[in-house]
């Protein structure tokens, strides 16, 4: 089992429970308080960016749907050297669905369910895998005339749901789709628009920051995070920081590009217990970029697609995803 493989299943479910909340910012700026539509003549219809969180909640009495599929390859690792090398390459097909429902018109509910299809060597597996739920709270609101972005807090946590112990070496780590760590979380998210000149253009900016704390995970067998089959003890996940900036510009009211820009810090990852084989593994760093273009269909729906990838790390892995999401605000 490669323990390039466990990381990349917790960066997606560690990404996913603070970001992909991109729901259009007109619905949910302009809907969330309306006399701010007479401050925009032409509201822009932005969709993404692909990562980072809105610094918005849904409001009461809505609904933010985005359904989204990350095909990855990852390719090799990086050392601790911060210097690449190839492994085989592993295949993940994620799917998940993000759901937020308006409690109050500052607080939301949210959940992401997940499915992973992985594949390698001709082997492969089909399961869910870890669930985030939480809540957003708003912090305050977005100044249009002034330098204040709007902000939430975000608290989130996984619901391990996924497979990470009793797995078939024969399966070379493709039934791998879980932590067995709940990762309780903490964010901010801060979002700006500005206005660029007198016409429909403008840059919308989004900066996120995140502080994911690794429960124990008791483990069995081979798990997520190495082991043999007698192995049997306690996994202490390390905690995780990450912080995302973004920004969008649209180019007409229905194209706009985006990219984020994303570092992820997760420490070393401990093992007690029995064990023949190594579990866990050393403090790991990586840098990555989501360039993405999205096409707004009306102010309430949108299709973003874009190309996540690694640019440098440090034992952790190196991938390459490409990511589709189709937003539904209601």
């Amino acid at each position: 089992m490669s323990r390039g493989l466990s990381k990349s299943i917790f960066l997606y479910s560690l990404a996913s429970s603070l970001s992909m909340s991109t729901f259009s910012y007109a619905a949910s700026f302009l809907q969330h308080e309306e006399e701010q539509q007479k401050k925009i003549e032409t509201p822009p219809w932005f969709t993404g960016p692909l990562l980072a969180p809105s610094g918005y909640v849904v409001p009461k009495g809505h609904v933010n749907i985005q359904p989204y599929i990350y095909y990855t390859v990852n390719s090799g690792r990086y050392s601790n050297n911060w210097k690449p090398e190839s492994v085989t390459n592993f295949y993940t097909t994620l799917f998940e669905l993000p759901g937020q429902v308006g409690i109050t018109n500052a607080l939301d509910f949210r959940f992401t369910p997940r499915l992973f299809w992985n594949r390698t060597e001709g082997e492969n597996y089909v399961d869910i895998g870890d669930m985030s739920v939480g809540f957003d709270i708003q912090l305050f609101k977005e100044n249009l005339k002034g330098w204040r972005p709007a902000a939430k807090l975000i608290v989130r946590t996984l619901l391990p749901l996924g497979k990470y112990e009793h797995m078939n070496p024969k399966k070379l780590g493709t039934d791998s789709t879980g932590s067995g760590s709940w990762f309780p979380a903490t964010g901010i998210a801060l979002a700006k628009i500005i206005h660029i000149g007198d016409g429909i253009h403008y840059l919308n900016t989004r900066l996120a920051f995140g502080y994911y704390i690794g429960t124990v995970a008791y483990v069995k067998g081979i798990n997520s995070y190495g082991g043999d089959p007698e192995t049997k003890g306690r996994a202490y996940p390390g905690n995780v920081f990450s912080v995302d900036g973004a920004i969008e510009y649209n180019f007409t009211q229905n194209l706009a590009f985006a990219m984020d820009a994303v570092y992820t810090h997760n420490n070393k990852t401990r093992f007690s217990g029995k064990t023949t084989a190594p579990v866990g593994g050393p403090s790991g760093e990586v840098f990555s970029l989501a360039p993405a273009l999205e096409y707004n269909f009306n102010i309430n729906m949108g299709l973003i697609g874009g190309v996540w990838f690694s640019m440098a790390g440090r034992n952790t892995p190196r991938f390459t995803s490409g990511v589709i999401a189709f937003n539904v605000y209601i």
